[in-house]
Protein backbone atom coordinates (compact mmCIF):
# COMPACT_ATOMS: atom_id res chain seq x y z
CA UNK A 1 0.00 0.00 0.00
CA UNK A 2 1.43 3.39 -1.38
CA UNK A 3 1.86 6.39 1.63
CA UNK A 4 0.36 9.54 0.66
CA UNK A 5 1.86 12.47 1.89
CA UNK A 6 -0.17 14.65 3.97
CA UNK A 7 -1.97 17.36 1.64
CA UNK A 8 -0.74 20.25 3.37
CA UNK A 9 2.37 19.30 2.92
CA UNK A 10 2.68 21.25 -0.47
CA UNK A 11 0.81 24.42 1.01
CA UNK A 12 3.86 24.33 3.61
CA UNK A 13 6.68 23.91 1.11
CA UNK A 14 4.93 26.77 -1.27
CA UNK A 15 4.86 29.19 1.85
CA UNK A 16 8.56 28.92 2.30
CA UNK A 17 9.48 29.37 -1.77
CA UNK A 18 10.52 33.26 -1.72
CA UNK A 19 8.34 34.79 -4.27
CA UNK A 20 9.46 36.37 -7.66
CA UNK A 21 9.36 39.73 -6.53
CA UNK A 22 11.14 39.04 -3.01
CA UNK A 23 13.97 41.56 -1.67
CA UNK A 24 17.52 40.55 -2.91
CA UNK A 25 19.87 40.62 0.23
CA UNK A 26 18.08 39.46 3.16
CA UNK A 27 19.02 35.39 4.24
CA UNK A 28 16.52 33.70 2.32
CA UNK A 29 13.45 31.05 4.77
CA UNK A 30 15.00 27.92 3.67
CA UNK A 31 18.62 26.99 5.11
CA UNK A 32 19.69 30.82 5.54
CA UNK A 33 23.53 29.79 6.08
CA UNK A 34 23.69 27.78 3.41
CA UNK A 35 25.66 29.15 0.35
CA UNK A 36 27.29 25.89 -1.00
CA UNK A 37 27.75 26.23 -4.61
CA UNK A 38 24.83 23.43 -5.60
CA UNK A 39 22.47 25.98 -7.02
CA UNK A 40 25.09 27.79 -9.05
CA UNK A 41 25.32 24.64 -11.00
CA UNK A 42 21.79 24.67 -11.51
CA UNK A 43 21.62 28.19 -12.82
CA UNK A 44 23.53 28.63 -16.32
CA UNK A 45 20.21 27.50 -18.39
CA UNK A 46 19.04 31.24 -16.93
CA UNK A 47 21.35 32.76 -19.04
CA UNK A 48 19.96 30.45 -22.37
CA UNK A 49 16.25 32.01 -21.87
CA UNK A 50 16.21 35.46 -23.66
CA UNK A 51 15.65 37.37 -20.96
CA UNK A 52 17.85 40.53 -19.98
CA UNK A 53 20.85 40.16 -17.92
CA UNK A 54 19.38 41.34 -14.68
CA UNK A 55 16.19 39.46 -15.27
CA UNK A 56 18.04 36.10 -16.04
CA UNK A 57 20.60 37.54 -12.43
CA UNK A 58 17.05 38.09 -10.81
CA UNK A 59 15.23 34.76 -11.44
CA UNK A 60 18.74 32.22 -11.12
CA UNK A 61 19.17 34.48 -7.83
CA UNK A 62 15.51 33.60 -6.30
CA UNK A 63 15.63 29.75 -7.27
CA UNK A 64 18.66 29.66 -5.41
CA UNK A 65 16.77 30.72 -2.58
CA UNK A 66 14.83 28.66 -2.57
CA UNK A 67 17.57 25.87 -1.69
CA UNK A 68 20.53 28.23 -0.34
CA UNK A 69 19.52 31.02 1.78
CA UNK A 70 23.13 32.56 2.55
CA UNK A 71 22.91 35.83 -0.17
CA UNK A 72 26.35 34.83 -1.07
CA UNK A 73 24.33 31.44 -2.27
CA UNK A 74 21.79 33.06 -4.65
CA UNK A 75 24.14 36.19 -5.63
CA UNK A 76 26.85 33.55 -7.15
CA UNK A 77 23.74 31.71 -8.85
CA UNK A 78 22.51 35.17 -10.09
CA UNK A 79 25.97 36.22 -11.49
CA UNK A 80 26.74 33.06 -13.41
CA UNK A 81 23.44 33.22 -14.95
CA UNK A 82 24.30 36.74 -15.83
CA UNK A 83 27.64 36.12 -17.27
CA UNK A 84 26.11 32.81 -19.41
CA UNK A 85 23.75 35.72 -20.98
CA UNK A 86 26.53 38.18 -21.67
CA UNK A 87 28.32 35.77 -23.62
CA UNK A 88 25.43 33.90 -25.69
CA UNK A 89 24.84 37.77 -26.62
CA UNK A 90 28.53 38.23 -28.07
CA UNK A 91 30.22 39.44 -25.22
CA UNK A 92 33.98 38.22 -24.37
CA UNK A 93 34.19 36.30 -21.00
CA UNK A 94 36.04 38.85 -19.47
CA UNK A 95 33.36 41.76 -20.50
CA UNK A 96 30.69 39.54 -19.74
CA UNK A 97 32.35 39.30 -16.34
CA UNK A 98 32.77 42.90 -15.26
CA UNK A 99 29.26 43.59 -16.91
CA UNK A 100 27.78 40.73 -14.11
CA UNK A 101 29.31 42.23 -11.13
CA UNK A 102 27.24 45.29 -11.57
CA UNK A 103 24.15 43.29 -10.87
CA UNK A 104 24.80 42.01 -7.18
CA UNK A 105 26.40 45.24 -6.37
CA UNK A 106 23.41 46.59 -6.27
CA UNK A 107 22.55 44.74 -3.56
CA UNK A 108 23.07 44.23 -0.25
CA UNK A 109 25.62 41.74 0.82
CA UNK A 110 27.10 40.97 -2.28
CA UNK A 111 31.29 41.58 -1.12
CA UNK A 112 31.39 38.09 -0.84
CA UNK A 113 30.62 37.14 -4.30
CA UNK A 114 31.97 40.52 -5.83
CA UNK A 115 35.70 40.04 -4.68
CA UNK A 116 35.73 36.37 -5.58
CA UNK A 117 35.19 36.89 -9.34
CA UNK A 118 37.26 40.30 -9.33
CA UNK A 119 40.09 37.71 -8.02
CA UNK A 120 39.39 35.39 -11.00
CA UNK A 121 39.83 38.24 -13.24
CA UNK A 122 42.99 39.05 -11.46
CA UNK A 123 44.88 35.64 -11.18
CA UNK A 124 43.85 34.93 -14.95
CA UNK A 125 45.61 38.31 -15.77
CA UNK A 126 49.07 36.75 -14.60
CA UNK A 127 49.32 34.39 -17.06
CA UNK A 128 48.65 30.65 -17.15
CA UNK A 129 48.23 28.95 -13.85
CA UNK A 130 48.23 25.80 -12.29
CA UNK A 131 45.65 23.88 -10.67
CA UNK A 132 47.81 25.19 -7.27
CA UNK A 133 48.00 28.88 -7.99
CA UNK A 134 43.71 28.53 -9.07
CA UNK A 135 43.77 26.87 -5.59
CA UNK A 136 44.02 30.54 -3.98
CA UNK A 137 40.42 31.07 -4.83
CA UNK A 138 39.08 28.40 -2.72
CA UNK A 139 38.61 24.85 -3.24
CA UNK A 140 35.06 25.81 -4.97
CA UNK A 141 32.40 24.10 -2.23
CA UNK A 142 31.24 27.22 -1.50
CA UNK A 143 29.37 29.45 -3.77
CA UNK A 144 31.35 32.00 -4.44
CA UNK A 145 34.24 30.34 -5.17
CA UNK A 146 33.48 27.28 -7.08
CA UNK A 147 32.47 30.16 -10.31
CA UNK A 148 35.27 32.47 -9.88
CA UNK A 149 37.31 29.28 -10.59
CA UNK A 150 35.33 28.61 -13.26
CA UNK A 151 35.58 31.86 -14.60
CA UNK A 152 39.91 31.90 -14.14
CA UNK A 153 40.34 28.48 -15.98
CA UNK A 154 38.00 29.53 -18.80
CA UNK A 155 40.15 33.04 -19.15
CA UNK A 156 43.36 31.94 -18.43
CA UNK A 157 43.84 28.70 -20.88
CA UNK A 158 43.81 29.12 -24.49
CA UNK A 159 42.21 26.18 -25.23
CA UNK A 160 38.84 24.58 -24.14
CA UNK A 161 40.40 21.40 -23.85
CA UNK A 162 43.35 23.06 -21.57
CA UNK A 163 40.88 25.39 -19.48
CA UNK A 164 38.62 21.94 -18.91
CA UNK A 165 41.45 20.25 -17.69
CA UNK A 166 42.67 23.17 -15.52
CA UNK A 167 39.37 23.51 -13.75
CA UNK A 168 39.22 19.93 -12.99
CA UNK A 169 42.51 18.20 -11.87
CA UNK A 170 42.95 19.90 -9.14
CA UNK A 171 41.61 19.19 -5.28
CA UNK A 172 38.38 20.52 -3.77
CA UNK A 173 34.84 20.17 -5.51
CA UNK A 174 36.16 19.99 -9.21
CA UNK A 175 33.09 18.46 -10.48
CA UNK A 176 31.71 21.79 -10.19
CA UNK A 177 34.40 23.82 -11.01
CA UNK A 178 34.27 22.06 -14.63
CA UNK A 179 30.98 22.34 -14.94
CA UNK A 180 30.70 25.76 -14.38
CA UNK A 181 34.26 26.29 -16.60
CA UNK A 182 32.14 24.20 -19.42
CA UNK A 183 28.93 26.19 -19.10
CA UNK A 184 31.08 29.37 -19.68
CA UNK A 185 32.94 27.86 -22.24
CA UNK A 186 29.67 26.56 -23.92
CA UNK A 187 27.71 29.68 -24.10
CA UNK A 188 30.96 30.93 -25.69
CA UNK A 189 31.93 28.30 -28.27
CA UNK A 190 28.48 26.53 -28.66
CA UNK A 191 29.01 22.30 -28.97
CA UNK A 192 30.99 23.05 -32.10
CA UNK A 193 33.46 24.38 -30.36
CA UNK A 194 34.13 21.68 -27.85
CA UNK A 195 36.49 18.78 -28.44
CA UNK A 196 34.63 16.65 -30.19
CA UNK A 197 35.85 13.51 -28.95
CA UNK A 198 34.56 14.48 -25.44
CA UNK A 199 31.19 15.00 -26.84
CA UNK A 200 30.65 12.04 -28.65
CA UNK A 201 31.45 10.05 -25.38
CA UNK A 202 28.43 12.61 -23.27
CA UNK A 203 26.14 9.93 -21.50
CA UNK A 204 22.85 10.73 -22.49
CA UNK A 205 24.08 13.27 -25.79
CA UNK A 206 21.23 13.01 -27.55
CA UNK A 207 18.82 13.42 -25.01
CA UNK A 208 21.09 16.92 -24.12
CA UNK A 209 20.47 17.95 -27.45
CA UNK A 210 16.61 17.38 -27.83
CA UNK A 211 16.38 19.53 -24.15
CA UNK A 212 18.49 22.59 -25.52
CA UNK A 213 16.63 22.11 -28.40
CA UNK A 214 13.68 22.50 -26.69
CA UNK A 215 15.46 25.35 -24.54
CA UNK A 216 16.92 27.65 -27.39
CA UNK A 217 12.79 27.18 -29.45
CA UNK A 218 10.96 28.24 -26.47
CA UNK A 219 12.71 30.78 -25.21
CA UNK A 220 13.02 33.66 -27.68
CA UNK A 221 16.47 34.49 -28.65
CA UNK A 222 17.98 38.16 -27.81
CA UNK A 223 14.74 38.45 -24.94
CA UNK A 224 11.30 38.68 -27.24
CA UNK A 225 13.17 38.39 -30.53
CA UNK A 226 10.91 35.60 -32.70
CA UNK A 227 13.16 33.22 -34.59
CA UNK A 228 13.21 34.06 -38.37
CA UNK A 229 12.19 30.29 -39.90
CA UNK A 230 11.70 30.58 -43.83
CA UNK A 231 9.04 27.30 -43.80
CA UNK A 232 5.74 26.96 -41.63
CA UNK A 233 6.89 25.46 -38.41
CA UNK A 234 4.87 22.37 -38.68
CA UNK A 235 5.85 19.81 -35.31
CA UNK A 236 8.36 20.37 -32.37
CA UNK A 237 11.36 18.33 -34.62
CA UNK A 238 11.28 21.39 -37.52
CA UNK A 239 11.49 23.92 -34.14
CA UNK A 240 14.36 22.42 -32.55
CA UNK A 241 15.97 22.53 -35.87
CA UNK A 242 15.32 25.92 -36.64
CA UNK A 243 16.58 26.73 -32.96
CA UNK A 244 19.89 25.05 -33.59
CA UNK A 245 20.10 27.37 -36.95
CA UNK A 246 19.81 30.43 -34.91
CA UNK A 247 22.34 29.21 -32.60
CA UNK A 248 25.08 28.16 -35.08
CA UNK A 249 24.65 31.51 -37.06
CA UNK A 250 25.32 32.72 -33.65
CA UNK A 251 28.40 31.00 -32.83
CA UNK A 252 29.97 30.91 -35.96
CA UNK A 253 31.87 33.85 -36.02
CA UNK A 254 33.43 32.90 -32.88
CA UNK A 255 34.38 29.56 -33.84
CA UNK A 256 35.68 30.13 -37.69
CA UNK A 257 39.67 30.48 -37.22
CA UNK A 258 39.33 29.93 -33.47
CA UNK A 259 42.75 28.50 -31.85
CA UNK A 260 40.35 26.27 -29.49
CA UNK A 261 39.47 23.79 -31.60
CA UNK A 262 42.58 22.99 -34.14
CA UNK A 263 41.38 21.33 -37.01
CA UNK A 264 43.93 18.27 -37.98
CA UNK A 265 43.64 15.05 -40.09
CA UNK A 266 43.51 11.87 -38.70
CA UNK A 267 45.00 9.27 -39.52
CA UNK A 268 43.96 5.96 -41.55
CA UNK A 269 43.45 3.54 -38.73
CA UNK A 270 41.71 6.49 -36.32
CA UNK A 271 39.43 6.92 -39.61
CA UNK A 272 38.62 3.02 -39.98
CA UNK A 273 37.96 2.65 -36.22
CA UNK A 274 35.79 4.94 -35.65
CA UNK A 275 33.74 3.48 -39.08
CA UNK A 276 33.31 0.39 -37.13
CA UNK A 277 30.50 2.43 -35.16
CA UNK A 278 29.10 3.63 -38.57
CA UNK A 279 27.76 0.90 -40.78
CA UNK A 280 27.28 1.99 -44.42
CA UNK A 281 30.07 4.52 -44.10
CA UNK A 282 33.21 3.88 -45.94
CA UNK A 283 36.48 5.54 -46.31
CA UNK A 284 37.27 6.22 -50.11
CA UNK A 285 40.66 7.26 -50.74
CA UNK A 286 40.66 10.48 -48.21
CA UNK A 287 37.00 10.53 -48.23
CA UNK A 288 33.84 9.50 -46.09
CA UNK A 289 31.36 8.09 -49.00
CA UNK A 290 27.63 7.07 -47.68
CA UNK A 291 24.97 6.14 -49.78
CA UNK A 292 21.34 6.25 -48.89
CA UNK A 293 17.69 4.33 -51.04
CA UNK A 294 14.66 5.52 -49.88
CA UNK A 295 11.12 4.96 -50.64
CA UNK A 296 10.19 7.84 -52.82
CA UNK A 297 12.00 10.87 -54.82
CA UNK A 298 10.27 13.14 -51.99
CA UNK A 299 11.33 11.65 -49.05
CA UNK A 300 15.25 11.67 -50.76
CA UNK A 301 14.33 15.60 -51.27
CA UNK A 302 13.46 15.89 -47.73
CA UNK A 303 16.90 13.83 -46.59
CA UNK A 304 18.67 16.18 -48.24
CA UNK A 305 16.89 19.49 -46.52
CA UNK A 306 17.61 17.69 -42.99
CA UNK A 307 21.17 17.05 -43.65
CA UNK A 308 21.84 20.46 -45.30
CA UNK A 309 19.98 21.78 -42.21
CA UNK A 310 22.78 19.64 -39.78
CA UNK A 311 25.38 20.87 -42.20
CA UNK A 312 24.97 24.58 -41.40
CA UNK A 313 24.30 23.71 -37.77
CA UNK A 314 28.09 22.36 -38.02
CA UNK A 315 29.40 25.14 -40.52
CA UNK A 316 30.75 21.98 -42.83
CA UNK A 317 29.33 21.28 -46.12
CA UNK A 318 29.57 17.64 -47.90
CA UNK A 319 28.76 16.97 -51.25
CA UNK A 320 25.22 15.78 -51.89
CA UNK A 321 23.93 14.01 -54.33
CA UNK A 322 20.07 13.77 -55.12
CA UNK A 323 18.77 10.65 -57.04
CA UNK A 324 15.20 9.62 -57.94
CA UNK A 325 15.17 7.68 -54.49
CA UNK A 326 18.86 7.73 -53.42
CA UNK A 327 21.14 10.56 -51.47
CA UNK A 328 24.78 10.19 -51.52
CA UNK A 329 27.68 11.88 -49.79
CA UNK A 330 31.17 12.88 -50.16
CA UNK A 331 32.68 14.21 -47.18
CA UNK A 332 36.10 16.10 -46.06
CA UNK A 333 37.76 19.10 -44.70
CA UNK A 334 38.82 21.40 -47.86
CA UNK A 335 40.77 23.41 -45.50
CA UNK A 336 43.59 20.39 -44.21
CA UNK A 337 44.13 19.15 -48.05
CA UNK A 338 41.26 17.45 -48.56
CA UNK A 339 41.48 14.98 -45.67
CA UNK A 340 39.39 13.37 -43.43
CA UNK A 341 38.83 14.85 -39.53
CA UNK A 342 36.89 15.15 -36.96
CA UNK A 343 34.89 17.57 -38.26
CA UNK A 344 33.95 14.77 -40.82
CA UNK A 345 33.26 11.97 -38.79
CA UNK A 346 31.28 13.95 -36.63
CA UNK A 347 29.11 14.79 -39.40
CA UNK A 348 28.64 11.70 -40.67
CA UNK A 349 27.81 10.76 -36.99
CA UNK A 350 24.76 12.81 -37.32
CA UNK A 351 24.08 11.74 -40.56
CA UNK A 352 23.50 8.30 -39.41
CA UNK A 353 21.83 9.32 -36.78
CA UNK A 354 18.52 11.13 -38.36
CA UNK A 355 18.37 8.85 -41.70
CA UNK A 356 16.40 6.50 -39.92
CA UNK A 357 13.20 8.88 -39.67
CA UNK A 358 13.19 9.74 -43.03
CA UNK A 359 13.00 5.80 -43.81
CA UNK A 360 16.71 5.51 -45.41
CA UNK A 361 18.53 2.30 -45.50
Amino acid sequence: MERELPLHLGAQVMERVPLPWAELGPPGPVNPDSKGCGAVVRSAPFGLTGAPADRAFGLAARCAQITHGHPTGYYAAGALAAIVTYVVAGDSVEGAVLRALRLPARHPGHEETTAALEGALTLADEGSPSAETVERLGAGWVAEEAPATGVCCALAAHRVEDALLLAVNRSGDSDSTGSLCGNILGARYGDVGLPHAWVRRIEGRDRIAVLADDLAAGASPSGGHVLFWPLPIRDPSDQRRAARLWHAERVRDIHEGSELMPVEPLSQKEVEDRLAGLPGWSLDGDRLTRSYRLGSHLAATALVVHIAQVQEELNHHSDLTLGYNTVSLTVTTHSVGGKVTELDLGLAERVEALAPAHGAG
